[in-house]
């Protein structure tokens, strides 16, 4: 494989439930024609359709959004890879991380926190909970704990949480 070749293609698909992500090694006019090949062969095949506010023609030094995630790209030496698999040096490294400003903003909206006056987020009483026992409500908060750790297993950024 030679990827100066202009042949050359390499694709990587990645999804997640509803949500999928192509990467493309090209130039952007060359993804736009993947992505109008891809948006043909679901509407003719599955009769589907991509939602016009979430599909996105980017490069990789934008982060982009997947699956409740940013995706960003760092350089392989900043991550602590200096080599790829073949053993060759690695360019880049892509970077999962958790929104930690939107998921703070969900947990307010859910009334699982407040912030204070400079903005910080601090925890909050669940008065609708005042009727459960102990161990209740240990249980309440420990499911959601998990889930979100759960859900998150695989972000760069975890211990965040």
């Amino acid at each position: 494989m030679n990827p100066f070749d202009p042949n050359f293609k390499c694709l990587m698909y990645l999804k997640y439930t509803y949500d999928f992500v192509i990467l493309v090694i090209s130039s952007i006019d060359k993804a736009k024609h993947i992505k109008y090949q891809v948006v043909d062969i679901l509407n003719k095949n599955c009769e589907l359709e991509l939602h016009k506010d979430k599909t996105i023609t980017t490069t990789t030094k934008d982060s982009f959004k997947f699956f409740s995630t940013w995706c960003k790209r760092i350089s392989a030496t900043k991550a602590g890879l200096f080599k790829n698999k073949a053993g060759n040096p690695a360019k880049y490294h892509m970077r999962i991380e958790i929104p930690i400003k939107d998921l703070i903003a969900k947990l307010k909206i859910n009334k699982f926190i407040l912030t204070d006056s400079n903005g910080m987020p601090t925890a909050t009483a669940r008065k609708d909970l005042i009727n459960f026992s102990h161990y209740e409500i240990v249980t309440f908060y420990n499911h959601y704990i998990t889930e979100l750790l759960n859900f998150y297993s695989f972000a760069t950024n975890i211990s965040s949480l």
